[in-house]
């Protein structure tokens, strides 16, 4: 890309977010979008908040998502524990998520790819957990609400 702000990279490579919906999130063109992930152009802050608000809805618990987190023109790496975390959770949290099997398929391949590396961008720690969490989650509930419906 040639991106000025590598977290900002990471944050959109990990969301997979289209270059119109980072558009849309900062009020600006596709074009103007295009050139600030060149680094031919830049945001204002209202624009950058913008982006800020769209990615911090993938938060987790304990999370250091912050405007100068993502907007650093260095990159953050997840903590050696951070990784651990997410290894554990994945091994804790993915056997037992069904009816998603796409999903947890892809988070596992990634998963695999981290058991081998070990340093990873915050950012990618931060889409998995928030991925694993949610598909953990969901899945818990239309269980509870399964074993609700058929004590009814």
């Amino acid at each position: 890309m040639g991106c000025k702000y590598p977290n900002l990279e990471q944050e959109i490579r990990q969301s997979g977010v289209s270059l119109h919906t980072l558009a849309e999130h900062a009020n600006v063109t596709q074009e103007i979008m295009q050139d600030v992930l060149r680094g031919t152009d830049t945001l204002t802050i209202e624009e950058a908040g913008g982006l800020y608000r769209l990615f911090a809805s993938y938060s987790i618990p304990n999370d250091s998502y912050s405007f100068q987190y993502l907007f650093s023109q260095t990159l953050t790496m997840a903590a050696p524990n951070q990784r651990e975390q997410l290894l554990q959770v994945a091994d804790t949290h993915l056997p037992q998520i069904r009816g998603r099997e796409r999903e947890v398929e892809a988070i596992k391949a990634s998963i695999e790819r981290i058991r081998i590396c070990p340093v990873i961008p915050y950012a990618q720690y931060r889409h998995l957990m928030f991925d694993i969490n949610l598909l953990h989650a969901v899945t818990r509930e239309k269980t509870v609400r399964s074993k609700h419906l058929e004590e009814i």
